[in-house]
């Protein structure tokens, strides 16, 4: 399979995940397209977004369209989800926004770049927020949209740079108290965090094989450091990569003879609903399904050998903690999990409930009902 082909279907696939540039790490450049509209000149509120380009409103935003899960996830920390006022199709969950399914669709799912831009413009939203997203090129959405509808490109998911993102969303919004309190959150854990496993001499940082969902059960796909996700969530969260120096980002196919002579400490898989229903979520009640696939996983000939499945160093985690906000979250799990000695008095599960409180506020108590990891830490 030629690597543009490879390319195509792993961004294909971030889509369908809900994913991002996260994920991949890598960074398509964009057109740059002005962003300041005349009639606001002297507008009072300006930031300038993850592309460089500058925002300008006059007042503050009240009526949204985010474009992918997370920026619409980031409007419900600020507490303005009740703005929103459409969605896209890959943001549907009910737990989190009740009642978006009975709100305009403005793509269909799998149209990538094919937004209904008449449909946009008739609902004529305050603000269009799109997640920086390699799978997805905003300049088509930026040249017919802006700046009759102001269009924010941020990034949503990167525990290094949400920080700032969402200070520049709550001044759009005027919800910028809020918008601070999640950085603080954000950035105290992940310096946490950093600051022990820089003590961790590299040599003895556990290793780890990572597994990313493909498009079937049966198929084994793995990243690189390259990879934003793996870099920031896991590598920076003290592990080492056995993938780390394969060629490319996303690995759809390799050699299961070269994974056999790798003996990793770790075996961390990534549970993608569509393909494991009702085995990970915050709707699911106990860790029956997980268990059994973990053990499914421990099975199979590729890893039956390993140190990782010798110990029961097997993780699972689902897919949707590392493509959110909540990637600091996974972060956490994954600091805790890799050197439980050192992060004794860190508890990734009171964190994540602090985040569902705190920010989300859903009615939703982790010791009652939610996996979303396994095992239990």
């Amino acid at each position: 399979m030629s690597q543009k082909l490879i390319t195509i279907l792993c961004f294909s696939m971030i889509l369908a995940l809900g994913t991002s540039e996260f994920i991949f790490g890598s960074q398509q450049s964009v057109k740059m397209i002005s962003s300041k509209p005349a009639s606001v000149q002297n507008a009072d509120i300006r930031i300038s977004d993850c592309l460089g380009r500058e925002i300008v409103l006059n007042k503050p935003a009240e009526t949204f369209i985010g474009l992918f899960p997370s920026a619409c996830e980031l409007l419900k920390i600020l507490n303005k989800e009740n703005g929103i006022i459409a969605h896209d199709s890959y943001t549907t969950d009910a737990i989190f926004f009740p009642g978006i399914n009975k709100l305009p669709t403005i793509n269909s799912q799998g149209s990538g770049n094919a937004l209904d831009y008449e449909k946009i413009m008739t609902l004529n939203p305050d603000l269009l927020i799109i997640m920086k997203n390699p799978a997805f090129d905003p300049a088509d959405a930026i040249a017919k949209l802006h700046p009759t509808i102001p269009v924010a490109v941020l990034e949503t998911d990167n525990v290094y740079t949400i920080g700032e993102n969402i200070k520049k969303l709550g001044k759009l919004v005027g919800r910028e108290t809020q918008a601070k309190r999640f950085a603080v959150f954000n950035d105290g854990i992940r310096d946490k965090i950093l600051e022990r496993v820089k003590k961790v001499d590299e040599s003895l940082k556990p290793t780890f094989f990572f597994r990313i969902a493909g498009w079937t059960r049966e198929q084994l796909c793995t990243m690189t450091d390259r990879s934003m996700m793996v870099k920031t969530q896991m590598v920076d969260a003290g592990g080492r990569n056995v993938s780390a120096n394969l060629a490319g980002v996303f690995i759809q196919e390799f050699d299961h003879e070269w994974l056999l002579t790798r003996n990793y400490d770790n075996l961390i898989w990534m549970v993608w609903e569509k393909l494991y229903p009702g085995y990970l979520g915050y709707d699911v009640k106990d860790s029956t399904h997980a268990a059994r696939l973990a053990a499914e996983i421990s099975n199979m000939d590729v890893f039956a050998g390993s140190r990782a499945v010798k110990n029961s160093k097997v993780f699972l985690f689902d897919a949707r903690l590392s493509t959110s906000p909540r990637g600091i979250i996974l972060m956490a799990y994954m600091a805790k999990w890799f050197h439980p000695e050192r992060f004794e008095d860190m508890d990734p599960r009171a964190l994540h409930q602090q985040y569902l409180d705190d920010f989300l506020h859903v009615d939703i108590d982790l010791k009652k009902q939610g996996v979303l990891y396994y095992p239990q830490l």
